[in-house]
């Protein structure tokens, strides 16, 4: 959950990560904690104080810096609710993120695109190809996934292969999908300078 930065700076992101990190880990530091929470380690003090006054945690101290951290009873109800309710709203997320997929779908379907490219193979691409591989009915068939980062190029991301740009000129493919929020004009352009059609171009953003 730590990479979920969707829900890092609500007050009830916090909580349930407190309490789910010290249910892992009794032994768990401070400076841990904070690193999961991303707050300070003098915030975690705070929330630690408040919420062993509420009763959901207790420190047992086997030294001036030994301490190990238990989630109460009345702790661990909380963090079964606050992972409800997590849970409902990450579907919500998901489900509004599917909603968007099927939109930039849609639009390559009005081109008649079947075989294409994406250009990025980060967050956004992943959400895509998941959003793909769970909807058998589109018809898609996604080629590989272009992306500029050398670290990247010749892993996979999901099944798909990612490749470099001058990798694409003896493949055949419909149209090229921008499956990225950063840099979204500069790949434009850099696929224009490649002789491009602009036609087969799309942009998720």
């Amino acid at each position: 959950m730590e990479k979920c930065s969707f829900f890092k700076t609500t007050p009830l992101y916090k909580e349930f990560s407190l309490l789910s990190a010290i249910s892992r880990d009794k032994h768990i530091t401070q400076r841990d904690i904070a690193s999961k929470m991303n707050v300070s380690v003098a915030m975690v003090n705070f929330y630690l104080d408040e919420y062993e006054e509420k009763g959901l945690i207790k420190r047992v101290y086997h030294g001036t810096k030994s301490i190990d951290y238990f989630v109460t009873d009345k702790g661990e109800e909380r963090r079964k609710e606050l992972s409800i309710r997590y849970l409902e709203s990450a579907l919500d997320v998901y489900n509004e993120a599917k909603l968007s997929c099927n939109v930039i779908f849609k639009k390559l379907r009005i081109k008649n695109f079947k075989k294409v490219l994406f250009y990025g193979a980060g967050e956004v691409c992943e959400m895509l190809l998941s959003v793909l591989n769970s909807d058998q009915s589109i018809d898609l068939d996604v080629i590989a996934v272009i992306d500029d980062d050398n670290k990247k190029i010749g892993k996979k991301i999901l099944d798909k292969d990612i490749i470099s740009l001058n990798e694409i000129t003896n493949l055949s493919y419909d149209g090229i999908l921008i499956s990225t929020y950063t840099h979204t004009n500069a790949i434009y352009q850099k696929l224009i300078e490649q002789n491009i059609d602009k036609e087969k171009i799309v942009s998720f953003f």
